[in-house]
């Protein structure tokens, strides 16, 4: 079955779908050219997306999020913004996503992750690759 298979950047529409279901409005852009992922770094683009709107989704309310996935030439840049305002502190959303960036970092990437200027939160990741054709 496809569930079998991991997270995937595949299922980001099902994804948007059920977090806007959830209350929290969420808007998909990919801009470049998609490239054939490897199945690691597959699934850990998808997991910052679905953490960076989970946190979001329990760390602010009034929230719109965008998602933007970049295929740039030699790395995935993968931007998860929201206009929120924070429920409590804004640290919790940061925690939320610290295991999300050690498997970034494990894949030689970097993801920075804070309160935007003005309101609301943004993460912006990227994930250096050698596209798959294999």
């Amino acid at each position: 079955s496809h569930a079998e298979l991991g997270p995937s950047l595949s299922d980001l529409d099902f994804l948007a779908e059920e977090v806007t279901k959830a209350g929290l409005p969420v808007d998909t852009h990919v801009a470049g050219r998609p490239l054939p992922l490897t199945p690691d770094l597959d699934a850990v683009a998808y997991r910052v997306v679905h953490e960076s709107l989970m946190a979001t989704l329990e760390g602010a309310r009034d929230a719109n999020a965008s998602v933007v996935i970049r295929y740039q030439p030699d790395a995935l840049e993968i931007e998860v913004v929201d206009d929120g305002v924070p429920v409590g502190d804004s640290s919790a959303q940061t925690e939320a996503l610290e295991a999300v960036r050690k498997e970034v970092a494990a894949l030689g990437g970097t993801l920075d992750a804070g309160p935007r200027e003005g309101r609301g939160y943004g993460v912006l990741a990227q994930l250096p690759y050698e596209p798959d054709w294999s």
